[in-house]
């Protein structure tokens, strides 16, 4: 038992551990919502760190593909600077040359910018991942917004 005293009735273990397990749950979701600046007496402070936990799958989603975008673009980047710059450098040039190879990998840099932070599209990789994981709750309206 959560208390320390010993029992041989199965329910009243199982009971014990629900209540402990709740209990946990509870202070964790007001820790969070304490980290959050909000306050627990408060029900629609309550009803705000819900919705927060319910739509945090969905931010993790969203972060994970903007790393992945991030470190995309940083490669397409270097891979636009290292081709400009071996086409300079065959050509003799130094130093005063490198503006020239910035401004030459602008368009490509660009282009690798709106194509990797498509927004439309990773909206649907979101929407995807969200899929996969079981979030539907989070794919769903909201019901003020059917009515």
């Amino acid at each position: 038992m959560p208390d320390g005293s010993l029992t041989t009735s199965q329910f009243a273990a199982d009971r014990a551990e629900d209540t402990a397990r709740k209990n946990r749950l509870r202070h964790q979701f007001e820790n969070r919502m304490k980290q959050n600046g909000l306050d627990p007496a408060k029900p629609e402070d309550v009803e705000m760190q819900a919705q927060y936990d319910a739509q945090a799958p969905a931010y993790d989603a969203v972060a994970e593909l903007w790393q992945e975008a991030e470190e995309k673009h940083k490669a397409d980047k270097e891979r636009n600077a290292d081709r400009e710059w071996s086409n300079y450098a065959a050509m003799g040039g130094g130093r005063e040359m490198r503006i020239v190879t910035t401004a030459a990998n602008r368009h490509a840099d660009n282009i690798s910018h709106m194509t990797r932070f498509d927004l439309q599209k990773m909206m649907g990789q979101c929407v995807g991942a969200c899929r996969l994981k079981g979030y539907r709750q989070l794919l769903q309206p909201p019901a003020s917004a059917i009515s």
